[in-house]
């Protein structure tokens, strides 16, 4: 990991934790990391705190695709039922039904609708719905903060084991 990528990190702690990382460094790391954080704010780089899970659960950071549906197809729950809270209630379902989205059904049981029909030719939305529903779910996701996609991958035992403190300090030795 480059000192900027742990730095994105350190950004994402809340002031406390930070600056026990920052005890952690040798005198000259700790002046190179406050250097690289006061760029960070200077240039109005928004906290990310999902920046701390990606990083605790191993999972890789990449970047949203360009298309909005391999980016809608890509995002996680959580997050998709989080914009389309706020949606009525049909349009969700015709959501839901137009494609077969990964993250479908744990979206419908988040927002406490029925399961989403698998899409049948003969009953699915027209294409055009398709597009303009996925091109304004993507929007809504990308301005409620979600930068990237993150792919669903399932901590594994040993990522599961020990404390989030222990695991930050673990992940910490082997970026000094």
């Amino acid at each position: 990991m480059s000192s900027r990528q742990a730095a994105l990190l350190v950004h994402a702690l809340g002031e406390t934790d930070k600056a026990w990382v920052l005890a952690q460094l040798p005198v000259s790391q700790q002046q190179q990391m406050r250097s690289l954080l006061d760029e960070l704010s200077e240039l109005g780089i928004p906290v990310d705190r999902r920046l701390i899970d990606v990083a605790l659960l191993k999972r890789p950071l990449t970047p949203a695709p360009a298309d909005d549906d391999s980016f809608v197809s890509t995002v996680v729950a959580s997050d998709v039922a989080r914009v389309l809270r706020a949606e009525p209630t049909a349009f969700v379902r015709k959501l839901l039904a137009c494609k077969h989205w990964p993250w479908a059904a744990k979206v419908a049981e988040e927002l406490a609708l029925p399961a989403p029909p698998e899409p049948a030719d003969d009953h699915a939305p027209s294409d055009a719905f398709r597009r303009c529903a996925t091109q304004l779910l993507a929007d809504r996701l990308r301005q409620s903060g979600l930068a990237v996609a993150l792919p669903p991958v399932l901590p594994s035992a040993a990522d599961e084991t020990g404390s989030w403190l222990g695991r930050w300090q673990a992940l910490w030795r082997t970026t000094a």
